[in-house]
């Protein structure tokens, strides 16, 4: 197991293996045991020796006191795929000055009235929400200049890059997020609220049953057929989901085992949830179209 180990303003890199530990590329055999009847540890590291007490400093295990030599050490200890997943969601990262301006309740966002770079004054009116048939004016807090404009109904999301989407669903999968709730498609044709990377929106919801926390993956593609890889041997459910998206939306998932329409017959032509699909209409059997009964009402 690898970990990251921060000391002093200084990360290192531990990988531990069997009897042996790699600190920044340096192999060391490495032995340990604790004393007993002591908080103490006997640590041998390589030709080195020493008694260490070990005190956590967090119900989480990541930060930890020791001390050694008759000094005392604060220590961030973090595992390799823990750190992969707070990079991959964002966890960890300093909010920005001012943080989050938060609605006393949920609502519908009615008017966003700042850009991001804007400077703003205490008092000054963010975004018009309204509730319960009434609008209320969220306000800065303190003077400053808007980081990021973004409205959320308290979901956590992520964007990654389609190209590593299986790595990346991978990776939340081994750190807890089994379970895929969900899989869609928003087509941003013509969508003029906001500006989009691509025209096709991937949306991965998981969840984490154990904490339990819910997690949004989005990963934005174009091209004509636009293409994603298949997620369907990380998350079985998403062979028929892949399937629905493909069927809705166009999308091709590389290396799906049977890519064939789900909802529409075979022979359908066109992908009916696009925002270019051509909105027609079918004839209604009892319109006025129809001059002549099909069954006459006497013997219907």
């Amino acid at each position: 197991m690898k970990y990251h180990v921060s000391l002093r303003n200084r990360t290192h890199i531990i990988d531990v293996e069997g009897g042996a530990v790699t600190v920044d590329g340096e192999r060391l055999a490495a032995h340990w045991a604790q004393i007993p009847g002591t908080p103490l540890i006997q640590l041998l590291l390589g030709k080195e020796s020493w008694t260490v007490a070990c005190q956590p400093l967090d119900d989480a295990g990541r930060r930890w006191a020791l001390g050694a030599a008759g000094e005392r050490f604060e220590l961030d200890v973090q595992d390799d795929r823990s750190k992969q997943i707070e990079a991959l969601t964002g966890q960890g990262r300093r909010p920005a000055p001012g943080g989050v301006v938060k609605a006393p309740m949920p609502g519908l966002v009615v008017r966003v009235e700042v850009t991001a770079g804007q400077e703003v004054e205490a008092g000054a009116g963010l975004v018009i929400v309204e509730a319960m048939k009434m609008e209320n004016e969220l306000r800065a807090p303190q003077r400053g200049v808007v980081q990021q404009v973004h409205v959320s109904a308290g979901d956590t999301w992520m964007t990654v890059d389609p190209a590593d989407i299986r790595q990346a669903l991978s990776t939340l999968k081994d750190g807890g997020y089994r379970l895929l709730v969900f899989l869609t498609c928003v087509d941003h044709l013509v969508d003029a609220s906001r500006s989009f990377p691509a025209r096709y929106e991937l949306v991965y919801e998981l969840r984490d049953m154990d904490k339990p926390e819910h997690l949004r993956v989005r990963a934005f593609v174009d091209g004509d057929p636009p293409r994603i890889d298949s997620v369907h041997d990380l998350f079985p459910p998403a062979n028929w989901e892949e399937r629905e998206t493909y069927d809705m939306f166009g999308v091709v998932f590389n290396d799906h085992p049977d890519l064939t329409r789900i909802l529409m017959p075979d022979d359908w032509v066109g992908h009916p949830l696009r925002r270019d699909y051509p909105v027609g209409g079918e004839v209604v059997e009892f319109s006025e179209e129809h001059e002549i009964w099909q069954t006459a009402p006497d013997k219907a």
